[in-house]
């Protein structure tokens, strides 16, 4: 069996729209892309989600330290392993207003996280994807505390970068932005559509990889 890492932000914990009535919520896991992914890899696959609202790649947001994504994956590799491959879709939130994180920052981060699972990996290290975000919307501006115009232009520029990253480091790359899971409910996080979108192309680039 080929156990699949899934280690991302609020796209991968399957975040509902920020501007619901209710407040924000969460997709059932029939709708969420890894568990799509399992059902579309089968019973040869062991998908296991690792997504958290607001998780960044190794910044320390005021008051909410446990988001910081290169804080909690060493543990996070030491619980799941042995792994096969490891998925990271981090980046959007380093986007958030007055973060003051630039596109460059963000792809040093992500570039740390790769560190980290090799290093915890040792002798046995997994495949690991890295995966651009979906660049936000003009409609995630609705939400001022969190989003400024410049928090498009950054998300605008991961991909490029990620590529660029992955390269350097030998691992594998994907742009979620560049295929058909762009359908964001509030400007930020996929609908149920885009999350099935993103299953597919996770699918296919995961057999693609040779799994």
């Amino acid at each position: 069996m080929k156990r699949i890492l899934c280690y991302g932000d609020s796209n991968t914990y399957g975040c509902t729209s920020i501007f619901a009535p209710e407040g924000i919520g969460r997709l059932d896991g029939e709708h969420r892309w890894p568990r799509l992914l399992q059902k579309e890899l089968g019973k040869e696959y062991e998908i296991i989600e690792e997504g958290l609202n607001g998780r960044t790649t190794d910044y320390d947001e005021p008051g909410r330290p446990d988001r910081n994504g290169a804080r909690y994956l060493p543990a996070c590799i030491d619980e799941h392993m042995p792994l096969d491959l490891v998925i990271i879709a981090l980046g959007t939130n380093d986007a958030k207003r007055g973060f003051d994180i630039s596109p460059e920052d963000t792809a040093r981060g992500m570039k740390k996280l790769v560190e980290i699972v090799r290093e915890r990996t040792a002798g046995r290290e997994p495949a690991i994807l890295i995966v651009a975000p979906v660049p936000m919307t003009e409609r995630s501006l609705d939400d001022p505390v969190n989003t400024e115009p410049d928090s498009l232009c950054k998300t605008r520029e991961y991909a490029v970068r990620y590529e660029a990253l992955a390269k350097e480091l030998g691992c594998s790359f994907m742009d979620l932005g560049g295929i058909s899971c762009t359908d964001l409910v509030d400007g930020i996080h996929l609908s149920e559509k885009a999350h099935a979108a993103a299953a597919a192309a996770f699918a296919a680039k995961i057999r693609g990889m040779g799994f």
